[in-house]
């Protein structure tokens, strides 16, 4: 009844689902946001428990764990494994990124201040 539920189609389901979910949130805020959007990354935290970034955790998680079982034919355990380290490295460099970001857009105000006080 079940035959289509296998790992890879887990994996792959929860890669694809994560990627949806992603956009959608992006889209979502974008719009419901309508100022600037340097003034949305200032106010942004970094938060490793956001929606983004546990989405970017199951994008690590499913496609790596897809690859490791569907293209590299490992074990269970280590697609699992494989899986959960890239999510955690997927979580990181998000919130690298969204860190970096806010500090560009500060740093552009900044420089902004000055140009008009001069």
């Amino acid at each position: 009844m079940l035959s289509f539920v296998t790992l890879s189609n887990f994996f792959l389901g929860v890669g694809v689902l994560a990627i949806v979910c992603f956009l959608l949130k992006i889209t979502i805020s974008y719009f419901m946001n309508k100022k600037n959007v340097s003034s949305n990354v200032e106010e942004q935290k970094i938060n490793f428990l956001s929606a983004e970034s546990i989405f970017s955790f199951f994008i690590g998680f499913g496609f790596i764990g897809f690859a490791f079982k569907a293209v590299f034919y490992m074990p269970v355990w280590m697609c699992f494994f494989a899986g959960i380290m890239f999510g955690l490295l997927f979580s990181c460099l998000y919130a690298f990124v969204l860190m970096n970001l806010s500090k560009l857009a500060q740093s552009k105000s900044e420089s902004a201040e000055q140009n008009t006080q001069e």
